[in-house]
Parts: structure tokens; sequence; C-alpha cells
């Protein structure tokens, strides 16, 4: 990892501005909304439950996650949608 990511996972730079904290503390914090706190890691979104059938399917017939996607892929595809750049 860089220097600069390093020292902004430690808590010596600001998380949110990159502003400099101070020393380290070894955990990320911030400045934002004029309180100095610790930041919590990022949360996993929930999952919908859409998602959690088409893994379910998925993985009861042996697909992995790589052919999970190409699967789901080429049914968009196929209903007229186009992949993003």
């Amino acid at each position: 990892m860089g220097e600069i990511a390093d020292s902004l996972i430690s808590g010596e730079f600001d998380c949110i501005t990159g502003e400099y904290l101070g020393e380290a503390v070894g955990y990320p914090r911030t400045h934002a909304y004029d309180r100095r706190e610790y930041v919590s890691p990022v949360e996993k979104k929930p999952t919908s439950k859409a998602n959690v059938c088409i893994t379910n399917m998925c993985k009861d017939r042996g697909f992995s996650n790589r052919k999970k996607v190409e699967l789901i892929a080429k049914f968009l595809y196929s209903k007229g949608y186009k992949q993003f750049a």
C-alpha cells in the first residue's frame, strides 16, 4: 500500500478531507462536522432479495461467481440492457 493510504488508515490524516491531524492513532478519523471521531469501516450494502435468490439458485447448480455474472449479463443483454463502459 502507498504511504498516503497508510497514513489515512492510521489516522494521521483526515480520511475524508486529507488534512493533517497529527500523530497516528491507529484507526481512521476525521475533523468533518467539526469533531474528531472514529470513522467506522464502510458497511456492506444490504443485499436485495433478488440477489440472494439468484446467488442461491446459482450456488445450488454449481455456478461460480464468474459464471453467475456472465449468466446475468447475458440475460440483461437479451432484454436490451447494454453494458456500461
